[in-house]
C-alpha cells in the first residue's frame, strides 16, 4: 500500500501565498490530501481553495478563531486527517517538486523512523535577512547531518537543549508518531513546531535527508531572534517542564548532559 500525505495548512488572510502553496502540494507524485485550514473570521481562504475544483483539496474554518495560535489550528486540522503521513505546512511555504515520493520511500524503507526533515531553503526580497537565514540554517543542516551519524538520541538532545535545526514545514512525520506525541501543546503559544519535534524526536527515531525539503519564505521570525522575548521565555519554561514530568527527570538530565557535550562536535 502506497501511505497517503495528510497535508495540514493553517492559513489566516495570505491569498496569494497559500494558493501558491497549495499547487506545491497537489504537484506532488503519489495519494495527498490537502486540509486548508481557516483562522480568519470572515473565511478569506474559501474562495482561494474553490477556485482549485480539486477534491483532494478541503477547506475548513475555525469555528472560534485562535486569535494566532497556529498549533490549535494544526490540531484541529489533524482531526479531518487521514493520512499515514503527516506534512503540517505553513501557508506562505513552498514544496519542493518530488519530496513527498522521496520522503514516502524513505519512510517505507525505515519503518522505525517516526519524523523525518531535510535542508530548509529560504527565499524573500530582503538579502541582508536572506543572508542570516542562510547562514543559520546552512549550520543547521551540518548539525542534523551530524546527529544522523550519532543516533536517534542525538537528534532528541539537540532538538531539544540546543538551536532548533528545522522549521515546522520541513519535516514530515508518521501519523502514528505525532498521535503518539500529542501533536501540539495549546499552552506552548510561540515556538510551538520546535516543541513538538522535540517530543517527536524523544519518542522515535528520527533522520535527516541531505536534500531540500522546503522553500521557506522569509517573515518575522520567532525561532532564532528576539530569544529574550517574555512569550518565548515563557513557552521555553513550560516545555521544558514537560519535558521534565515526561521523561522523568533522570532522562530529562542524562539528554541534557548529553546535548552540552555534543556542542564540541557540532
Amino acid at each position: 500500500m502506497t501511505l497517503k500525505v495528510s497535508t495540514i495548512i493553517p492559513t489566516f488572510r495570505r491569498p496569494l501565498e497559500l494558493e501558491e502553496t497549495v499547487r506545491s502540494v497537489l504537484a506532488q507524485e503519489g495519494p495527498v490530501e490537502v486540509v486548508v485550514v481557516d483562522d480568519s473570521p470572515e473565511g478569506a481562504a474559501q474562495a482561494v481553495i474553490e477556485k482549485f475544483e480539486d477534491s483532494r483539496v478541503r477547506w475548513f474554518k475555525m469555528a472560534k478563531p485562535t486569535g494566532g495560535v497556529p498549533g490549535l489550528v494544526r490540531n484541529f486540522g489533524l482531526t479531518q486527517a487521514d493520512g499515514e503521513l503527516v506534512h503540517f505546512l505553513d501557508d506562505d511555504d513552498v514544496v519542493p517538486r518530488g519530496h513527498y515520493a522521496r520522503a514516502r520511500r524513505f519512510f517505507e524503507e525505515h519503518p522505525k523512523v517516526g519524523a523525518l526533515f531535510g535542508k530548509v531553503a529560504p527565499f524573500g526580497v530582503d538579502d541582508k535577512a536572506l543572508a542570516h537565514e542562510h547562514e543559520f540554517f546552512s549550520d543547521a543542516a551540518r548539525r542534523a547531518s551530524r546527529c544522523n551519524q550519532l543516533g536517534a538520541q542525538a537528534f532528541a538532545a539537540v532538538q531539544a537543549f540546543q538551536q532548533t535545526m528545522l522549521v515546522c514545514s520541513a519535516g514530515m512525520s508518521r501519523r502514528t508518531a505525532v498521535d503518539a506525541a500529542g501533536a501540539f501543546d495549546p499552552d506552548v503559544r510561540m515556538v510551538e513546531d520546535v516543541d513538538y519535534y522535540a517530543r517527536v524526536f524523544q519518542k522515535f527515531p528520527a533522520a535527516f535527508l541531505d536534500e531540500v525539503t522546503i522553500h521557506y519564505r522569509i517573515g518575522p521570525s520567532l525561532m532564532h531572534s528576539r530569544l529574550n522575548d517574555e512569550k518565548i521565555v515563557v513557552s521555553y519554561n513550560h516545555m521544558h517542564a514537560r519535558y521534565r514530568r515526561e521523561l522523568g527527570q533522570a532522562r530529562y538530565l542524562a539528554l541534557k548532559v548529553y546535548a552540552k557535550s555534543l556542542l564540541r562536535f557540532l
